[in-house]
């Protein structure tokens, strides 16, 4: 039983060799294939590129086959043109002694016929002149005329205005409504024609039945009146975030600073903040947070 055992070790070993054999022949084999392969792919790639340059060379020695044919046709082309002027018969011309005359008085009709001609191109001239002259003054008064005609008809008492009106009508009654909010009551305007009839533009609020310019509102009333404004814009361009920014407040007093931040904070839910900035002396606000930027400030908040 143990020889058999031994026996029956002895050929799984050789098996085991002979297997490992085998696989190393097979990956010796597999080298020797990839090689081959690889040799391969080199000779076709090199056959390629001999093949590439041999349709070159062929494509070359065609064109200078044809550059060859097109020279040869060249020269006997030439050769048959210098035939045909050598078998021609040279033309015959009459003496000098006649021809002089006759080019003499060739000259003189030719001056003559310049002279006329440069008459005719002054005369011609002149009319051009002339009539360009009568063009350009007829055209000066259409053009006036048809520019007066447009001036009024898009002025401030024609489409202008009309188109200001149209478009301004909806943004009046919004910052009227701001304007109200605020606590202001004096309703808005605009104008696009003075009282003498000239095209302005021109707007404020009304007051004791009176209009009353932006450009002499004090600089409070200007900061109610632009904040109304301004706010108005934001609603109707609707931008993702809403937000009214106001510098230089420095020269309201402090009642009328109050108003404008009593003011602002009315419009304050139409809005995603609003910040505003100044040297001025406040230290609370209802509705506001206040933040001083200077170094004491600073070294407070850090």
């Amino acid at each position: 039983m143990k020889e058999q055992l031994n026996s029956l070790e002895q050929q799984q070993i050789d098996l085991r060799n002979e297997i490992k054999e085998l696989r190393a022949e097979e990956s010796s084999l597999e080298q020797s294939k990839q090689a081959l392969y690889k040799s391969a792919n080199d000779e076709n790639t090199a056959n390629d590129r001999i093949r590439s340059r041999i349709e070159i060379i062929r494509k070359d020695e065609q064109e200078e086959n044809r550059r060859h044919q097109d020279t040869q046709n060249k020269i006997i082309n030439l050769q048959q043109e210098q035939e045909r002027l050598l078998n021609d018969k040279q033309p015959t011309f009459a003496p000098l002694e006649i021809l002089e005359p006759q080019l003499s008085a060739l000259a003189q009709q030719i001056e003559e016929l310049e002279r006329v001609i440069e008459e005719k191109e002054k005369a011609k001239i002149t009319l051009s002149n002339a009539q360009t002259a009568m063009i350009s003054a007829s055209k000066a008064q259409y053009y006036f005329t048809a520019c007066k005609s447009l001036a009024e008809a898009l002025g401030a008492k024609g489409i202008q205005g009309e188109l200001v009106k149209g478009v301004l009508g909806p943004i009046e009654d919004s910052i009227n409504e701001n304007l109200q909010l605020m606590g202001i009551h004096f309703p808005m305007f605009f104008s696009t024609e003075s009282e003498t009839g000239k095209e302005v533009f021109q707007f404020g609020w009304i007051k004791n039945d009176r209009k009353t310019n932006f450009d002499v509102l004090s600089t409070g009333e200007k900061l109610m009146f632009l904040s109304a404004f301004l706010v108005t814009l934001l609603e109707r361009s609707n931008p993702p975030l809403k937000i009214l920014a106001l510098d230089d407040i420095n020269n309201l007093d402090k009642k009328n600073l109050g108003g404008v931040l009593r003011g602002l904070n009315a419009l304050s839910h139409k809005l995603d903040n609003i910040l505003i900035a100044g040297v001025v002396e406040i230290s609370e606000a209802e509705g506001w947070t206040i933040w001083d930027l200077t170094p004491e400030g600073a070294a407070v908040r850090g």
